[in-house]
């Protein structure tokens, strides 16, 4: 990957009403360690979430808060 790239990669799919796991979002962030530097990425939602339900549309956040920081929990051993 670039030195001088950043990534932004969706790690929730907004079609669906299910919330992803924290520890699916995590294992999905290091399997793209392998080619993008932790610090290069960045985690957001596949698209916009304007139009889903108020609730899930928090979880779903939620549940990139707490895949992003498991993620960097494991890679710290912290």
């Amino acid at each position: 990957w670039p030195a001088d790239k950043d990534l932004g990669v969706g790690v929730v799919d907004i079609e669906l009403l299910r919330v992803e796991p924290a520890e699916q979002i995590a294992g999905w962030l290091h399997r793209l360690f392998a080619s993008v530097p932790p610090e290069q990425v960045s985690v957001s939602t596949d698209c916009g979430i304007a139009s889903m339900r108020r609730n899930v549309a928090k979880a779903k956040l939620g549940a990139i808060v707490a895949g992003r920081d498991l993620a960097r929990a494991q890679l710290t051993g912290s």
